[in-house]
């Protein structure tokens, strides 16, 4: 195996993000750290008030400030319901236009594990507060609930609408697209024509990098529910000669698809650590056959807390950072003309030179724990859907 951008990657801790960061890059005046630069998603932990207590008491005369409530969707949930759960002003609607970015396009397709943000006073009587716990373990597939407000969509339809959006192109990249790869794991299993557990070798696997804390196990990669899981938990086992104290999933199409340029989403929920980011180091990337040669598309990555991008090649290894949080995000790039420009949550967030790269590369999801990454806090990454399109029609 072919020395890799992973196994090259500083370990141990860090004075600051930015550092780590310019570590990556190499580009210090170019490529500036972007976290504070794109704001939080609705799905992402709500941050306690630093300075707690009643607005008098600070010498405000502002009124007591709403306080942010997460609720995670359970099976039956639909907008309708949740939004009258919890006097949501404004209804549904309401509901919907401050958690577009976690529901989709599709208002009526909302799935458990989801983390919908609802603003809701805290001294209102009668509001009862929501369980803010994680996703579960193995999410339901939503059944079908009777009555006009939004109900939760059958299987069947939440497949037409997720045809339909892969039909509609990658979130926030304009022109036409034509789609090339669609798996939405709307099975009860992994689909081996599309995808391969993990790193490059059949059975319990060593990780990409030795700084890893991980094993890759093909039993801690699951289809349920409408999801792909990544589950890594906290086990002893061997592999690539010495024990590491985790077991995590991963999954890749080396050998049965890879792609050249285009545009490349997935839409993945990424674990919470104690202090609020993302937790250990999950990430969607793309690799070629020949690393550096054939370049190494890294879409999201979680780094020290943060999502992060690269793209490494034979001239550098470019990208930056950008807080998205944790819980439910997309996660997009296009790449064309020797630029990859990337989009989380339909957003431009930046872009980076593919070094003259144009050889076919494959795709790659996976659930790291240690090096670089955030708290070590074994969690399940679930993945959604992950689409790639072609320009044109």
């Amino acid at each position: 195996m072919p020395n890799h951008a992973r196994h090259r990657r500083p370990s141990g801790n860090h004075a600051s993000r930015t550092a780590l960061t310019l570590a990556f890059t190499g580009a210090a005046a170019a490529l500036p750290l972007l976290g504070g630069g794109v704001p939080a998603q609705a799905s992402a932990p709500p941050k306690a008030d630093p300075h707690p207590g009643p607005a008098a008491d600070r010498g405000s005369a502002r009124p007591p400030a709403r306080e942010p409530l997460v609720h995670v969707v359970r099976p039956g949930d639909d907008l309708y319901r949740i939004a009258a759960e919890f006097h949501v002003r404004g209804g549904w609607r309401a509901l919907y236009a401050d958690n577009r970015r976690t529901v989709g396009a599709d208002p009526n397709l909302i799935r458990p594990g989801e983390r919908l943000r609802i603003p809701v006073p805290s001294a209102l009587p009668g509001v009862p507060r929501p369980h803010a716990a994680p996703p579960p373990e193995r999410p339901a597939t939503p059944a079908a609930r009777p009555g006009p407000h939004l109900a939760a969509t059958t299987t069947a339809d939440a497949t037409t609408a997720e045809g339909d959006a892969a039909d509609a192109g990658p979130e926030g990249m304009p022109g036409s697209w034509t789609p090339v790869f669609d798996d939405e794991f709307n099975g009860d299993s992994l689909d081996t024509a599309n995808w391969s557990t993990g790193w490059l070798a059949a059975g319990i696997t060593p990780p990409v990098g030795p700084s890893e804390q991980e094993c890759y196990d093909p039993a801690q990669v699951s289809v349920g529910g409408g999801y792909l899981h990544l589950d890594a938990v906290r086990r002893t086992e061997e592999c690539g000669g010495r024990s590491r104290p985790y077991a995590s999933g991963m999954v890749n199409t080396n050998g049965l698809h890879a792609f050249t340029e285009g545009a490349f989403e997935a839409r993945i929920y990424l674990p919470a650590s104690a202090d609020g980011g993302v937790a250990d180091w999950p990430a969607f990337w793309t690799d070629g056959q020949n690393w550096p040669t054939d370049g190494e598309m890294d879409v999201m990555e979680g780094l020290t807390g943060l999502t992060c991008y690269h793209y490494h090649s034979s001239t550098g290894a470019p990208g930056a950072c950008a807080d998205t949080g944790p819980g439910w995000h997309t996660f997009g790039a296009e790449w064309e003309d020797g630029t990859v420009t990337y989009y989380y949550d339909g957003r431009d967030v930046g872009s980076t030179s593919s070094g003259g790269t144009d050889e076919p590369q494959y795709l790659v999801l996976n659930n790291a724990v240690g090096s670089v990454g955030g708290q070590s806090e074994p969690d399940d990454m679930l993945v959604d859907y992950v689409r790639v399109w072609k320009r044109g029609g």
